[in-house]
């Protein structure tokens, strides 16, 4: 455990050192290919039930735990970018229902180990193909850069950040609700008489 731990670390630093020489995509990229490897691997040795596969596999999951490193800060950096402000706890929720789909299925399902380290490896190449589609947008489309991006219908006219003023109408106040929380309760009654 602490073994992964720390390549899970080791990642995270490596992304982040190489992070002004490379894109995120193409550090995604990289981190899903060896990916796809290390399930791979694991998926072979788990099919030949030999007891000297067990230190490939081990450090196939070590490997694997140094991707996971690599993918948590450039997902979040790839998110930012792709994923505009007002939608991104929709979007978030809406990745998390396939996640607990397969997670549930896995769970109830009667699979080999070898078969469910097949299926990552498959999903692998799946995220592979999701991040090489992503990544060849060109770099302006980035919402940090411009109000815009893959979600507005082509020949959409971008607005500058700079530009943008905010009105009233952006963030309406909430009705009121019967759930007040305690600060609300404070306020309301703070000036009533006892």
């Amino acid at each position: 455990f602490a073994l992964f731990m720390m390549s899970c670390m080791c990642g995270a630093s490596a992304s982040t050192l190489i992070a002004p020489r490379s894109t995120v995509a193409s550090r995604l990229m990289a981190s899903f290919a060896a990916s796809f490897l290390c399930f791979a691997v694991a998926a072979l040795a788990a099919e030949s039930k030999s007891e000297e596969h067990l230190g490939l596999s081990v450090f196939s999951f070590i490997l694997f735990e140094f991707c996971v490193g690599m993918y948590f800060p450039s997902i979040g950096s790839l998110k930012s970018e792709v994923v505009p402000e007002h939608v991104r706890g929709t979007m978030y929720n809406m990745y998390r229902v396939p996640l607990n789909a397969i997670v549930v299925a896995l769970l109830l399902g009667d699979m080999s180990m070898a078969l469910g380290f097949a299926l990552n490896s498959a999903l692998m190449l799946v995220a592979l193909a999701s991040i090489m589609t992503i990544g060849r947008f060109p770099a302006d489309l980035a919402p940090t850069s411009k109000v815009a991006s893959i979600f507005e219908e082509p020949g959409a006219e971008s607005v500058e950040l700079e530009n943008l003023v905010p009105s009233e109408d952006m963030n309406p106040r909430p009705p009121e609700s019967p759930c007040l929380g305690a600060t609300q309760i404070g306020r309301r009654y703070a000036h009533d008489p006892v």
